[in-house]
């Protein structure tokens, strides 16, 4: 599962920690093997990578956390979003990871059955 991380201002940041933390809540309760793949600018003030990081330990989902260059114009062309995305499928790529990607929102709410779904379509 790769979720993009977005940071607009000191407000959005604390929202997306709580979001991170809801997504967090909903992936631990899905059975292994499952690895949540997070992707961050590292131009976000060190507090806010620190919540992150802290929310992702808390959860005891397996992830892997990415940190972004600042300059996005020499990593990729276009949105924040998309860099993570490149960034996400790089590594992916080069670690040899196999299974089933599926881009997630922070924004969203999942039930667990999607997730059973997703693993009898491999």
């Amino acid at each position: 599962m790769f979720t993009p991380e977005i940071e607009v201002d000191r407000g959005s940041n604390v929202r997306e920690t709580g979001r991170i933390t809801r997504l967090g809540n909903t992936l631990s309760l899905v059975p292994p093997p499952l690895l949540w793949i997070v992707v961050e600018g590292q131009q976000q003030r060190q507090e806010y990578n620190d919540m992150v990081y802290m929310t992702l330990m808390m959860t005891g989902v397996m992830y892997m956390n990415l940190v972004v260059r600042e300059n996005y114009t020499t990593e990729c062309k276009g949105e924040i979003a998309d860099c993570h995305e490149k960034v996400a499928f790089q590594h992916i790529m080069n670690h040899r990871l196999s299974g089933i990607v599926y881009f997630s929102s922070t924004r969203d709410v999942y039930d667990l059955g999607f997730f059973e779904e997703l693993r009898e379509s491999e």
